[in-house]
């Protein structure tokens, strides 16, 4: 089993803070820690993983950068261990600006959505539901877009990380019980995100074939 550092937000540098530097880009911070807003639109959620979040319920402790930088969120540690440098470009159009940045694995992203869906269903008013239906598609877009192989062979690398493996764990069973069938309540939030674009029966039947494919390959001895 490997150990992955716990001490990782150490690794900012002391200056400028994270709401310095956020501010100089015009987000201003909100009531909750993590959450800027800018012109009272575009918003910027500051997240770090739980496990290395410091004490504390929703605050993470950041040492000299406070503890209202950012929010603390339960499923992101497998973004600790699976990620890879990748360019990002600008939206706009015509603009060159660009950097590099570390963007987390397939796996790990399908483990923050896991957790992000179940600890978000009991009793959603409908507009939260919609956005929890966009989550359930983002995880099916993820299951075509990765062979089923490599997204089992990266729940193999969450799962060699102490950090990671207890999420990866518990999203495995709840990915079960969510996308595992057609009755399941994720398959039917994947259905409800291209309702009247998409056939629901297709949608059904691969949804749950790749959700399947994916769950034999991660049980299997």
């Amino acid at each position: 089993m490997t150990r992955t550092s716990r001490s990782i937000p150490r690794l900012l540098g002391p200056a400028p803070t994270i709401i310095e530097a956020m501010s100089r880009a015009g987000f201003r911070l909100g009531k909750q820690p993590g959450l800027y807003k800018r012109d009272g639109h575009s918003q910027v959620d500051l997240l770090v993983p739980r496990a290395v979040g410091g004490p504390g319920r929703r605050a993470a402790r950041l040492g000299i950068h406070g503890k209202r930088a950012a929010m603390k969120v339960h499923g992101l540690e497998g973004a600790l261990v699976s990620h890879a440098r990748r360019k990002i470009t600008a939206l706009t159009v015509r603009a060159d600006r660009s950097c590099i940045l570390k963007v987390a694995g397939p796996a790990a992203l399908l483990v923050a959505k896991v957790h992000k869906i179940w600890e978000r269903l009991e009793g959603p008013d409908a507009r939260r539901r919609a956005r929890l239906a966009k989550d359930a598609f983002d995880i099916y877009r993820l299951l075509r877009a990765i062979d089923t192989a490599e997204m089992a062979s990266e729940f193999d690398l969450l799962a060699s990380h102490d950090v990671s493996r207890h999420v990866a764990s518990d999203a495995l069973s709840r990915f079960r019980s969510l996308f595992g069938g057609a009755s399941g309540t994720g398959t039917e939030l994947v259905v409800r995100a291209v309702e009247g674009v998409e056939d629901a029966d297709f949608i059904t039947q691969s949804s749950v074939a790749l959700s399947q494919d994916l769950i034999e390959a991660t049980t299997r001895p």
